[in-house]
């Protein structure tokens, strides 16, 4: 399932040209997130892209 999200989550940041860091600290936060909380399969790719957004608001700008 990890492997899954984290391929998604790759196309998106390549289809949006985030830089690299913002994909590597959207991971970051997922896990960090993921080791606290537990997620439902249904509600991981919100997870994941809020990780991604959260990592692009702190890299892109």
């Amino acid at each position: 399932m990890w492997a899954i999200l984290w391929d998604w989550l790759s196309v998106v940041s390549h289809k949006f040209k985030f830089v690299p860091r913002s994909l590597q600290l959207a991971c970051d936060f997922m896990r960090r997130y993921l080791g606290v909380v537990d997620v439902a399969r249904e509600r991981l790719q919100l997870v994941g892209i809020g990780a991604l957004c959260l990592a692009c608001k702190h890299e892109e700008v």
